[in-house]
């Protein structure tokens, strides 16, 4: 309710400018911008390198999600700008100048490689008695410089709530800058339609310990509204997942190959609905 109030009071000072003669429209503006600032500094930074990779870690929306600023090979540095109370993020700083992926600044709900589950998650839950997984996810990359890409990330185990070894990780890709980022597999697979758009289909499994699949979307978007349960379902019948497998954990974030300033999450909601209602999480 106290957002709300805000919202209201905020509308109502924007009519009330809109009716003041010039000079004192500057004064207000001038409070109101001033407002906004101190309304940015409850941001927090997270930054650090491959070595602070434990340390860089903030819990947000009351801990239903986790944001990571996951530098997590080489040498190089960044930094990201968070706002606890919701699912902001924005990358601010970066030293990042490689030719393969260091870093993926993310949103994490679930259990993340066996790590600590967040709350209310849903997960793990076997594939068998995943109902529907909606999906919300809005990104700004208008004025974002580098070579990155813009990916959703689902991670699937054999036993639930584990190391994938011998699962699965389901990309989703909204968008990417620069030639040199592809996903893994190199050849197209196939073309399929989901939420309304064509998804080009990637595979791999010689390359890692765990099977990669990819949905690129043929025409890029800084948006994403799905079931992801679509493409699940898409996976299970092409052989690359398989329904006695756990879903572990989403998560939503930037893979940088280089720079990577200006990324932003706006927004990022994810839930799972079991086949029955009143279904606790299957392990």
């Amino acid at each position: 309710m106290v957002g709300f109030a805000v919202l209201i009071n905020k509308a109502v000072l924007f009519l009330e400018i809109r009716m003041m003669s010039a000079w004192r429209k500057v004064f207000v503006c001038m409070l109101f911008c001033a407002c906004i600032l101190l309304c940015d500094a409850r941001a927090e930074e997270l930054c650090g390198d491959v070595n602070d990779a434990n340390k860089t870690i903030i819990n947000v929306m009351g801990g239903e999600y986790r944001i990571t600023n996951n530098v997590w090979r080489g040498t190089s540095s960044q930094c990201l700008s968070v706002v606890p109370n919701s699912t902001f993020f924005s990358v601010i700083r970066t030293t990042h100048d490689s030719n393969i992926v260091v870093a993926y600044p993310s949103i994490i709900c679930g259990r993340h490689f066996g790590g600590e589950n967040t709350k209310n998650s849903g997960m793990p839950i076997k594939i068998s008695d995943i109902a529907a997984v909606p999906v919300d996810w809005s990104t700004d990359v208008n004025h974002a410089k580098g070579v990155w890409n813009t990916a959703f990330e689902a991670w699937f185990s054999p036993k639930g709530g584990t190391i994938p070894e011998g699962g699965a990780e389901l990309m989703v890709w909204l968008n990417k800058k620069g030639s040199i980022i592809m996903p893994a597999g190199g050849e197209k697979k196939a073309t399929i339609t989901v939420a309304g758009t064509q998804w080009n289909v990637y595979f791999d499994s010689q390359q890692r310990r765990w099977r990669y699949i990819a949905y690129e979307r043929a025409k890029p978007s800084v948006v994403a509204t799905f079931d992801l349960k679509d493409f699940i379902n898409d996976a299970v019948s092409r052989g690359y997942l398989e329904n006695s497998w756990y879903l572990d954990s989403m998560e939503a974030g930037f893979e940088i190959i280089q720079d990577g300033h200006g990324l932003t999450n706006r927004l990022f909601s994810a839930s799972v609905t079991g086949r029955d209602a009143n279904q606790t999480p299957t392990k």
